[in-house]
């Protein structure tokens, strides 16, 4: 199986530069709270599992299961 590349992964990339071009390229005040929600899991998703990886919590560097993913984002919607 391919390796997940972390910070590298495509749609991370893509989450955070479109990202970055709403907050200080175009800001539209209809897509402030929702759009930044949005790109919340596949932005942040990668760093978090990197760190599980360095911590021993996460055993491989394929890409992330349904099961990592649904805690992620339950985790992050209690924490929001």
């Amino acid at each position: 199986m391919k390796r997940f590349r972390y910070a590298l992964d495509p749609l991370c990339l893509t989450a955070l530069t479109l990202y970055a071009l709403q907050r200080w390229a175009f800001d539209f005040p209809w897509l402030h709270g929702w759009f930044t929600d949005f790109l919340l899991i596949p932005a942040a998703a990668p760093l978090f599992l990197w760190v599980e990886r360095r911590l021993g919590l996460r055993r491989h560097d394929e890409n992330p299961t349904l099961r990592e993913l649904i805690f992620l984002f339950v985790f992050w919607s209690v924490a929001a």
